[in-house]
């Protein structure tokens, strides 16, 4: 079985945590611990905050140029939603994981 991730965490052809997946419990377990541990690192929180902050300077229309320039800006807000958002996204994608996991092997 293979388990559906979010577009952002494809990265193609090249070789990812997610590429060595031989779909066990235990493969998902290190998956997953490998984002916990990055959530929780000063960094991590020192980036969303700095995004956060950014935010709210991007998604001001006063100064916006044109068409172009609210596009631009439009990406970058999907962009730092899209990370901003990502640790609930994993506690998500866990939750159902474990969910199908224990279905599967006939506890649920």
């Amino acid at each position: 079985m293979r388990y559906a991730l979010h577009p952002v965490l494809n990265l193609g052809e090249t070789e990812t945590v997610r590429d060595n997946f031989n779909d066990t419990p235990e493969a998902l377990e290190k998956y997953y611990d490998s984002f916990r541990e990055m959530f929780n690192t000063d960094g991590w929180q020192n980036l969303c905050n700095d995004f956060k902050d950014n935010s709210e300077c991007i998604n001001s229309v006063e100064s916006t140029k044109g068409i172009d320039d609210l596009n631009f800006r439009k990406g970058q807000l999907a962009v730092i939603s899209t990370l901003l958002n990502l640790e609930n996204y994993i506690k998500s994608m866990e939750e159902e994981h474990y969910k199908s996991y224990l279905q599967e092997a006939g506890v649920v």
